[in-house]
């Protein structure tokens, strides 16, 4: 390199009244440049093989902490074991039945009120009674529906309108512990005399088998 830059210098050099003066000059002016960029150019290639050389810094992340479940007063008593500590499965309500029984028709001359069940029903202690007017029935409502007044009572709660004069809903006394058949009374009006209530000559029963 600094051969070259000497060679073009001493092309360059004016012709002066000592020629060997100033061609001196001007070569040790291109020596020192062609020093100069030589130093520059091997202190960029130090740079870049440094760069290459030096790998790239990995940041360290620290490791995530585990959540310390704070144990709850609960948590330290001793559980039970065997057989105790398994619950058992709460026995299921039983479903209470429901007996329906239709008021069919009155007739006049015999003074008998047809219902569905011809006169008797069995049921259990704690059973739905539903009392209903056929749609073709010659009876417009029922007025009462009662007991025969005998220990312990048969229904429990008394029958009650249900929703209209046409419907009545009671329950089965759960207090008894033999098979009975007990009498009850229906009272109602017909169609032709609503203000008049009429009651069952030949009382309705109903067998309770606990």
């Amino acid at each position: 390199m600094a051969k070259k830059a000497v060679r073009k210098a001493a092309k360059k050099a004016p012709i002066k009244k000592n020629p060997k003066k100033a061609v001196k000059k001007v070569v040790k002016k291109a020596v020192k440049k062609a020093v100069k960029k030589a130093a520059k150019k091997k202190v960029a290639l130090k740079k870049k093989a440094a760069i290459v050389k030096k790998p790239a810094s990995k940041k360290k992340v620290a490791p995530k902490k585990k959540p310390v479940a704070k144990k709850s007063p609960a948590s330290n008593k001793p559980r039970p074991q065997g057989k105790a500590g398994k619950k058992k499965p709460g026995k299921p309500e039983p479903i209470r039945a429901s007996h329906p029984i239709v008021l069919e028709h009155y007739d006049k001359v015999t003074k008998i009120l047809t219902l569905s069940d011809k006169g008797k029903t069995t049921a259990k202690p704690d059973d739905y009674v539903v009392w209903t007017i056929a749609k073709k029935a010659n009876i417009k409502s029922i007025e009462s529906i009662t007991g025969d007044g005998n220990n312990p009572p048969l229904f429990d709660p008394v029958p009650k309108k249900s929703g209209s004069d046409r419907v009545f809903r009671g329950s089965i006394n759960t207090q008894f512990e033999f098979p009975e058949e007990r009498e009850y009374n229906i009272e109602f009006t017909l169609e032709e005399q609503p203000n008049v209530p009429l009651s069952t000559t030949v009382d309705p029963k109903i067998q309770v088998n606990p």
